[in-house]
């Protein structure tokens, strides 16, 4: 049973011949994984010496345990006799009968007779803080091993934490030993003795072929655990997916991890092929090439589009090449030029609220009616607090603008004769550092895109934790962000990984849309009513339809 991996906190199983345990290592600056394979690594070579004694297997935890080693838990069975050391944080649990046991907590080590049907739990210190033993003792009850190992890793996926952890359950069975052979069933006829020197021959043989296949393989002990790992992973993933896709896409990320720095053999390549396969799969990636939907050109000679604003079905755009500001009914296409002239020049900033455009000039702010195109001149003047203003949004009648040079969201609240004097919308006690931010989007939250790759969330003026889960690849550094309160999900564009990442408001991954195309868009709006992605992109507008 193995948690979350992540780059910092790594669990794996060890399974040998004569020998099984469990490791958990955490760093906080990364290198967890390759530091836990190395371990593993280690671990396994001593365990191949020779005979081992209680003690000697405690020796062998102990001085495995360096900086970053949470878990050590080693177990090895001679006969009928069970041997345990444990290095660090963890548990052991026994299952006899009807009673169930902790054996061992922490650091320590025991030995013991094991009768058939006895079953052990070995549980890092990440499991059990994530497991209760009451959960792992209801767990037990009338399962086969793997049963249970089936439904605790379904329970462990489901806690808020756990990562990193590892737990591995066995069970004995009946003890048969071999009959030593007596010197007479060693004096044979020769008929006999060449049917026995040819098994012989074949076994040697039969030996050769596994060890090349292994070196074929990236035999290392490493490399053999490495691919035990990332099956285990691939297979935990494929049955998470229904359940939990966030934990089961992180499984398979996992096991596609693990596999690439391997030797590039037959057998690694069928498992990455089965891992990337089923990764897109659930992924939701939708390859799309962004089509042509409305090119200012049409509206006036050489108009070019430089920002967009959306709500309902008209797209409000600037066009400042020739001062010129656009209605569109994106349902029919139909194109009004709502405003211009000498008094939008410089303008940046557009927003869309009832029959009205809002457009940002470095004077103030203008209104322009659409019933009639008729410009109201500076409803809101420029005010000396103003640096540079990124964004302008409208939401219930508002006004936001976002000034990436102060830091600041400015609030104008609408009134029965025009707008209120500017107010701060963040909390005074704690401001960010806004400068690298390029997007605004309001839902009632105030979500925000950045160039340095952090998306903010914002609610009621303070900041709200907000961390996407399961995007894959890693989100790139210039993140605009789109959604509205007539939108149920997030759109974030990522244009250094030319794509559209579709977001839960809660920041559970979607789905995403990619593009091959050399083509680099810089603002977006979504209708999901009329499946559309909008992309402003060269002084044009394209969509990518929603599936």
């Amino acid at each position: 049973m193995i948690g979350p991996a992540t780059l910092k906190h790594w669990g794996q199983v060890l399974h040998l011949p004569g020998a099984y345990g469990v490791v958990e290592v955490s760093f906080p600056d990364g290198g967890a994984r390759a530091a836990g394979i190395h371990l593993l690594s280690k671990i396994s070579a001593r365990l191949t010496d020779g005979p081992i004694s209680l003690n000697g297997l405690a020796t062998i935890a102990k001085s495995a345990t360096n900086e970053g080693v949470e878990t050590i838990l080693l177990c090895v069975p001679v006969n009928n006799v069970l041997y345990v050391a444990l290095e660090g944080k963890g548990d052991v649990y026994l299952k006899r009968g009807k009673e169930f046991a902790q054996l061992l907590h922490d650091t320590g080590s025991i030995s013991g007779e094991v009768k058939p049907g006895d079953t052990i739990m070995l549980a890092s210190g990440e499991f059990s803080r994530a497991i209760t033993s009451q959960e792992a003792s209801e767990a037990f009850d009338h399962l086969t091993p793997s049963l249970v190992a089936e439904r605790l890793t379904l329970l462990l996926h489901e806690k808020p934490y756990g990562e990193g952890s590892a737990a591995l359950v066995l069970q004995f069975g009946e003890t048969v030993e071999s009959e030593e052979p007596s010197v007479q069933k060693i004096t044979m006829v020769p008929k006999k003795l060449l049917i026995t020197v040819a098994l012989i021959v074949l076994f040697l043989i039969a030996v050769g072929l596994g060890i090349w296949k292994q070196s074929a393989s990236g035999g290392s002990p490493a490399a053999r655990a490495a691919m035990a790992d990332a099956r285990h992973a691939l297979d935990e993933g494929v049955a998470l997916l229904s359940l939990n896709p966030v934990k089961g896409r992180e499984r398979l990320t996992t096991a596609k991890e693990l596999l690439s720095p391997l030797k590039k053999t037959r057998e690694v390549e069928d498992l990455l092929h089965q891992v990337n396969d089923n990764l897109t799969q659930s992924m939701q990636i939708t390859k799309s090439t962004p089509e042509l939907f409305f090119d200012a050109g049409l509206v006036k000679k050489d108009g070019t589009i430089t920002s967009i604003g959306f709500e309902g079905t008209t797209m409000g755009m600037l066009d400042t090449k020739t001062q010129t500001v656009i209605a569109l009914d994106v349902t029919s296409k139909k194109a009004t030029v709502a405003g211009g002239g000498a008094q939008f020049a410089g303008m940046s900033g557009i927003a869309i609220y009832g029959d009205a455009l809002y457009v940002f000039t470095p004077e103030g702010i203008h209104k322009v009616r659409l019933t009639d195109t008729k410009t109201q001149s500076f409803i809101i003047r420029k005010d000396p607090q103003w640096g540079t203003i990124a964004a302008l949004v409208s939401f219930g009648g508002n006004l936001y603008l976002l000034d990436t040079t102060k830091s600041r969201i400015w609030k104008y609240v609408a009134t029965e004769t025009g707008f209120t004097e500017t107010r701060e919308y963040l909390n005074p006690d704690t401001l960010p550092d806004l400068s690298q931010t390029n997007s605004l989007a309001i839902d009632g939250s105030v979500w925000l895109g950045s160039t340095n790759g952090i998306l903010w969330k914002f609610t009621q003026g303070k900041e709200d934790t907000f961390l996407p889960q399961g995007v894959g690849p890693a989100f790139g550094k210039n993140l605009v962000m789109y959604t509205s309160d007539a939108v149920n999900n997030l759109y974030v564009l990522d244009t250094a990984n030319k794509r559209v990442v579709v977001l839960q408001k809660d920041g559970t991954y979607l789905a995403q849309y990619v593009w091959e195309t050399d083509f680099s868009p810089t603002q977006i709006a979504v209708s999901e009513e009329q499946k559309k992605i909008y992309l402003l992109a060269a002084g044009k507008l394209y969509t990518i339809t929603l599936k």
